[in-house]
């Protein structure tokens, strides 16, 4: 007797939806109902990491009926892909929706400036090592206004003029990553050779100014990271207002700038006491000294993780202090601050950097150190009387400037309450953005703060 049920196609769809992608190839196989709801989830979503798999998929793309690319929605492309091989590719994926290229050395303004017009529903772009130039931003802005995450590291033909076009073509735009470092209108070294000529440093002062106006117009921004940023862009980025003088960015909660050359510790207390909600901050390659420490101490309740490689200013002393007071801070990453590991003992190997290999200084410290400093509290046996004496006259001076920053917690709206409503969601880094307008307020609300 056959006892065989056949299930509801909606049972069965609802039930594939949760196999992961090897188990649902074999689910395709096992009769003519399953195959018929597994294959599409098939197509979904996948990687192609090789030009023979490449060509596997093409097969597919053109053979199959109905039609499988119209089901194709998520792309990662490892390998090694030609301006050919994407623009035969995006002619059968319509509704693609995220697409990750890995490796643009071969990828070109000829094929990137197609794209959006074959695959206009686009929210996720990534992009590395490609020579695009602003044309192809500029078709990417007008044909794909839902786009929400674009990653642009190491394409170094792009134009500062990128920001004010995403600005007004991406509105929904809320995480960028860009590397900036070879835009020629503020390039670093392009600026060192012309410091001594006061009109070309003005004019490249004024285009860093005019640029971060832009990206400051890109307002739901919940993540930004700018990589090797010059000293004017940098020291904009973390001042400016957008044009119509409000705070940049009221709801970001991860920023991380990797260049912060001639950032003073004004620049970044400002930008720290301006965005309360932060839960990532990265102010690297800088001189930034403890009092910024201090600052994220203070005016950041949130804060899950914290970049300060290359900082030579910063000292054990203070460390510990934004790790007994940051409630919910996991990591610390010290790479090139000059910390001797021997301040640390909590720190496990993982932690150290040998450099050449017979000088223990911290890299970063880790969840499991942070869990252990904050347990054992302050160790007094690696400082000698005239330090603390002279950390203790330090933190007096930061008690008495009360402008310095705010701290979020003397708000009279609730402010607290929600923050430690949500201060596990901050522990992952995935504050959601209705959560972070009920924390800021409204915009009157968030005029009252910049008053502070």
């Amino acid at each position: 007797m056959d006892h065989r049920v056949d299930l509801p196609t909606e049972i069965v769809s609802l039930i594939l939806e949760n196999v992961n992608q090897k188990d649902l190839y074999a689910c395709s196989l096992v009769n003519h109902q399953f195959h018929a709801v597994a294959n599409p989830l098939l197509w979904c979503s996948f990687g192609i990491k090789s030009a023979a798999n490449f060509q596997r998929v093409m097969t597919g793309l053109r053979e199959s009926n109905p039609p499988m690319g119209r089901y194709v929605r998520h792309v990662h492309l490892t390998g090694f892909v030609t301006d050919m091989q994407l623009m035969a590719f995006m002619l059968h994926t319509p509704l693609l929706e995220d697409l990750l290229m890995e490796d643009g050395r071969r990828l070109t303004n000829i094929s990137l400036c197609r794209l959006p017009g074959c695959c206009p529903r686009l929210k996720l772009m990534l992009l590395r090592g490609s020579d695009i130039t602003h044309r192809s931003i500029q078709v990417l802005a007008n044909a794909c206004h839902g786009l929400r995450i674009l990653h642009l590291d190491e394409c170094l033909r792009l134009s500062s003029t990128i920001f004010a076009t995403l600005a007004a073509g991406c509105p929904m735009l809320n995480e960028l990553t860009i590397d900036v470092g070879g835009m020629k209108e503020f390039d670093i070294y392009a600026h060192a050779l012309i410091a001594t000529n006061e009109h070309a440093r003005a004019r490249v002062y004024g285009i860093a100014r005019a640029a971060a106006m832009d990206l400051a117009g890109l307002r739901v921004l919940t993540q930004l990271t700018v990589r090797n940023s010059p000293a004017p862009f940098s020291q904009h980025l973390l001042v400016t207002s957008d044009r119509q003088g409000r705070v940049a960015w009221p709801y970001m909660i991860d920023f991380r700038l990797l260049g912060c050359y001639e950032v003073t510790d004004n620049h970044a207390i400002t930008f720290i006491k301006e965005h309360p909600t932060l839960v990532g901050l990265a102010l690297e390659e800088g001189d930034l000294s403890d009092v910024v420490l201090r600052a994220i101490s203070l005016s950041l309740p949130l804060i899950v993780y914290v970049g300060l490689s290359f900082n030579g200013r910063i000292t054990g002393h203070a460390l510990r202090h934004v790790i007994l007071d940051c409630e919910w801070l996991q990591y610390l990453r010290l790479v090139g601050c000059g910390i001797p590991a021997s301040e640390f003992p909590e720190a496990s190997p993982e932690c150290v950097d040998m450099v050449n290999g017979f000088l223990p200084l911290l890299d970063h410290l880790d969840s499991d150190a942070i869990e252990e400093i904050k347990l054992i509290g302050f160790r007094h046996d690696n400082l000698d009387d005239a330090q603390l004496d002279d950390a203790d006259e330090d933190d007096d001076h930061l008690d008495n400037e009360d402008d310095l920053w705010i701290d979020v917690y003397d708000t009279d709206d609730g402010t607290a309450a929600m923050i430690d409503q949500f201060q596990q969601l901050a522990l992952f880094g995935n504050l959601l953005h209705d959560v972070i307008v009920d924390i800021r307020g409204n915009d009157d609300e968030e005029d009252s703060m910049d008053d502070l």
